[in-house]
């Protein structure tokens, strides 16, 4: 499955939109739709988005915050598609992505799989 429009808004929503870097509510910096910047990102104040270097600091367009949204969903859908082995509803799936989209992808834990 992939994540609708419904869910990227969802996603908004909970995450924020954010054109400049904000530190979340555990001190750690992010950029756009919770995106947490690396180390490389931080130590460089650049971000690839769709194959390009992208210097952040005076702030991403909206157009870059939605491409690093799509950019930064792919692993967390991948990694509830592969993982998740019961349908999931639409909402289900957005939540899966919400829970593994802002951190470092990591496998599923054993009891979605």
């Amino acid at each position: 499955m992939k994540t609708g429009e419904g869910g990227l808004e969802l996603l908004k929503e909970l995450e924020g939109f954010k054109r400049n870097v904000y530190n979340d509510s555990a001190g750690v910096p992010m950029i756009g739709v919770g995106h947490l910047l690396t180390p490389s990102e931080r130590n460089s104040g650049v971000i690839g988005i769709k194959g390009v270097a992208v210097t952040y600091a005076g702030g991403l367009t909206d157009q870059q915050v939605l491409d690093l949204l799509s950019q930064d969903i792919k692993p967390a859908e991948q990694a509830v598609n592969l993982g998740v082995k019961v349908p999931l509803s639409q909402i289900s799936l957005t939540r899966s992505f919400h829970s593994h989209s802002t951190l470092e992808p990591e496998p599923l834990p054993a009891a979605l799989s």
